[in-house]
């Protein structure tokens, strides 16, 4: 369970990071932008950055409630939160292997966004084999 909580401090950290990048993912939005020969004004190219700024403060929050609340589900001993906890982790490994890939939608890549999908993917990992270790089974039989 503490490694669902330094999964929930790492997303903080990485959602708080994203503003460190402004200059960086306008750039890169600007270039994207060149490159397909569309032509739009700084204006829009702002709207654009702070709207990707917004939807990743939203996701940024809503996956830190995630890792909260499996944390303390988990900590339970609640058999139905380390299914739920399993089908998020897998879920996080997809996005983390997309985010090592360079974005997979369009995104801007920063030195954060990859080192944050790297640090995701580990943190994935290791807890979903911490959740199905044999070990773990009678505190959840026994918690359930």
């Amino acid at each position: 369970m503490r490694l669902m909580w330094v999964g929930a401090g790492w997303a903080l950290l990485s959602m708080l990071g994203g503003f460190l990048f402004l200059d960086e993912t306008r750039e890169q939005v600007e270039e994207q932008l060149a490159e397909s020969g569309t032509q739009v004004s700084g204006s829009t190219v702002d709207a654009a950055v702070i709207a990707g700024l917004v939807v990743g403060v939203v996701t940024g929050l809503a996956t830190v409630a995630v890792w909260i609340w499996m944390a303390v589900m988990n900590g339970r001993g609640r058999s139905w939160a380390r299914v739920v906890a399993t089908m998020c982790g897998g879920l996080g490994i997809v996005f983390a292997l997309v985010g090592l890939a360079g974005g997979g939608v369009g995104a801007p890549t920063t030195p954060l966004s990859l080192a944050s999908a790297a640090i995701n993917l580990v943190v994935a990992v290791a807890v979903l084999a911490l959740l199905w270790n044999s070990r773990n089974a009678a505190y959840y039989a026994a918690h359930s």
